[in-house]
C-alpha cells in the first residue's frame, strides 16, 4: 500500500493561464469505494492506494497538480483529527459598573392660600 499526497498547484500558474484558480473535480476508487473530491487552489489531499490512480496521472502531466509519496507514519498522523484546545478564562473580566439613572421628580408646587381673619 502507498500514501500520497497531492496539492492543487493552479494558484501558482501564470496570471494569463486558463487554469489558473481553478477548482479540480477528482474521481478516485478508495478500496471498494469510489470518491469524488473538490480540490480547490492551494489545497491538499491524502489517499492510499496500491499505485496512483490515472485521473492523478493526467492531472500531473498538465501540470495542474504534484505528487509526493509518504511515509505510512506521516499518512497516519495526517488523518488524525487536530484536537482542539480548551481554554478556560481564569480571570474574570470585571462587570462594568451600572450608571444610576438621575430621576427628576417634579416638584409640586404649592399654593398657600391665606387664611381668612
Amino acid at each position: 500500500m502507498a500514501y500520497f499526497r497531492i496539492k492543487n498547484i493552479t494558484s501558482n500558474l501564470q496570471k494569463r493561464d486558463p487554469n489558473k484558480d481553478t477548482t479540480l473535480d477528482v474521481e478516485y476508487n478508495e478500496g471498494f469505494k469510489k470518491k469524488n473530491q473538490k480540490l480547490k487552489p492551494g489545497a491538499e489531499l491524502y489517499i492510499s492506494s496500491p499505485n496512483l490512480p490515472v485521473e492523478f496521472h493526467l492531472l500531473r502531466m498538465k501540470r495542474l497538480i504534484t505528487v509526493n509519496e509518504i511515509s505510512k507514519n506521516n499518512f497516519l498522523k495526517l488523518q488524525k483529527p487536530i484536537p482542539k484546545v480548551v481554554t478556560t478564562n481564569t480571570t474574570t473580566e470585571k462587570e462594568k459598573p451600572v450608571s444610576k439613572k438621575r430621576i427628576y421628580k417634579k416638584k409640586e408646587e404649592l399654593t398657600e392660600t391665606p387664611n381668612e381673619i
